[in-house]
């Protein structure tokens, strides 16, 4: 009978001991010894099996594959203990184990030596104790664990005691305090001041690597293979809390354990919001290239079906040479085939947009959001009021007290993201005024992703309506005293097109042609 061998630890410090080992020895002695035909894709999954989490593991994919008949059966599945396949409660436990069964795969237990299968029926209420025991002790550690933190997270808050010696690599821990390390602080620093600027994750990752600064470890000898700088890594230290100084267990990760002031902080807290708006836009509005193709990226609209315009590298021919030009088509052209708009070229778009807009300056086109800023307060003021107005009764229990709560804490959330938000708007632009001519070099990334964010801030959108002969540009600002603008030229010379209106005066340097 062909055998399959699985294993499983629940972390990877049990790897570094002998678990994983110690199971396959165990299992393939077990095998070969009552004359098993071991199969080479045996398999083996570092997972909490209390959580489940195997199951999103290769334990997971081998029980995909027995229930659409991947595996020939009859077939053995071999396992040092029943508590390797999981630790969850009984009944989403024991049902698993009897789906394993019903298809033909006995499971073997190696520390028993018990086979559970089909004919053996007396042996499922073994099987149940054992699952009883597993999670039973599995629970208990749970909230042992759960226990001593909440234990260190009071002393923490009382006497400052550190919760546990594992910090952001740019702290350490001496005299039972934690300290920043100076060097290290100013490098995370330096990537929210780069971030902010309006550099993106895989540009700062690829500065600091020019500039030969390794990636921080705890200790040396614990990487075979060093870590190096990546927009992963880079993003990872932006979405930190830790940098202001908040702390959040892994154990009970919401709103209502984070002790705020427990590490040094590298930031303030001003800072990191702002640098989690400007991530969320860029997700937002990523482009699916790093060059940064289109300038005008989530802003350019579709006249006649309302879809994006994207950017698309085609053929066409100059001078009866074939060549690859920048395209802006219709998505909704694209995806649907109803619309009619035409393509339009994308350099030329871009130089003639930038063009009118010349060196405009981004802090005259805000707009003044101070009064809906009052309001937003004062909706914050007066929910905060009624939240703590149920607390009484939520504390006793009361049904409908704790629905209203809820709802209340949810208008809350919502409302102080959009407080954020119009405050976000308030605060100077990044970029004063666009450098036309540098702005259409596609290898300056950093500044067209930068002038792009700007944009956002400012314009809801421009429409683009295009035909056969000619096109019209027309650009909605959010600042009501602007309302919209409009280029109009024709669609194969839009290098000539023209404003029915000039942005008012003294809103441009001395403005020059290209």
């Amino acid at each position: 009978m062909k055998a399959y061998i699985y294993s499983r630890i629940s972390t990877k410090t049990q790897k570094k001991g002998d678990g994983l080992d110690r199971q396959l020895e165990l299992t393939h002695s077990y095998a070969n010894a009552i004359g098993l035909e071991i199969q080479l894709d045996s398999f083996q999954d570092i997972a909490s099996g209390y959580h489940g989490r195997q199951m999103q593991g290769r334990l997971g994919v081998f029980l995909d594959a027995i229930k659409t008949g991947k595996v020939d059966t009859p077939a053995a599945l071999v396992v040092e203990s029943l508590d390797r396949l999981g630790r969850e409660h009984t009944m989403d436990a024991l049902p698993r184990l009897m789906d394993i069964i019903n298809s033909g795969v006995e499971v073997h237990e190696v520390s028993t030596g018990i086979v559970y299968n089909r004919e053996d029926t007396h042996k499922i209420h073994i099987a149940i104790a054992v699952m009883e025991r597993a999670h039973n002790e599995s629970k208990v550690k749970a909230l042992r664990a759960k226990q001593a933190y909440k234990t260190a997270k009071q002393k923490a808050s009382d006497t400052g005691k550190v919760i546990t010696s594992l910090v952001p690599v740019w702290m350490e821990v001496k005299n039972e305090k934690i300290e920043l390390i100076p060097e290290r602080a100013a490098l995370v620093k330096r990537i929210f001041e780069m971030y902010i600027n309006g550099c993106g994750g895989g540009v700062i990752a690829k500065t600091l690597s020019s500039e030969k600064i390794e990636y921080p470890v705890y200790r040396e000898n614990l990487h075979k293979h060093k870590p190096t700088w990546n927009e992963q890594r880079i993003v990872k230290i932006i979405k930190s809390p830790s940098t202001y100084g908040a702390f959040i267990s892994s154990i009970e990760a919401h709103k209502d354990n984070i002790i705020y002031g427990y590490y040094p902080a590298v930031i303030d807290i001003d800072t990191f919001n702002k640098a989690q708006q400007i991530r969320i836009n860029r997700t937002r509005t990523k482009t699916k290239t790093h060059a940064m193709q289109n300038i005008f990226s989530g802003l350019l609209v579709c006249g006649e079906c309302g879809y994006t315009y994207q950017p698309n590298l085609s053929d066409t021919t100059r001078n009866g040479i074939k060549v690859k030009m920048l395209y802006l088509r219709c998505s909704g052209r694209v995806g649907t085939g109803q619309c009619k708009a035409k393509a339009i070229n994308l350099p030329d778009t871009e130089f003639t947009i930038l063009n009118w807009f010349r060196s405009l300056r981004f802090s005259k086109l805000q707009v003044d959001t101070r009064d809906e800023i009052t309001d937003k307060k004062a909706q914050i003021t007066l929910l905060d009021e009624q939240a703590q107005n149920l607390l009484v009764l939520v504390a006793k229990g009361n049904s409908r007290a704790i629905a209203m709560y809820e709802d209340i804490e949810a208008q809350l959330k919502q409302a102080k993201a959009e407080l954020f938000t119009l405050e976000d708007t308030r605060t100077k632009p990044q970029l004063e005024r666009i450098e036309t001519k540098l702005a259409l070099d596609h290898n300056n990334v950093d500044l067209r992703r930068l002038v792009n964010l700007e944009l956002q801030k400012v314009i809801t959108k421009i429409v683009i309506v295009s035909n056969a002969n000619d096109i019209n540009f027309q650009v909605h600002f959010k600042n009501d005293k602007f309302g919209i603008s409009e280029i109009k030229g024709q669609r194969k010379q839009l290098k000539n097109a023209l404003a029915d209106t000039e942005l008012p005066s003294g809103w441009h340097t001395q403005a020059q042609q290209l």
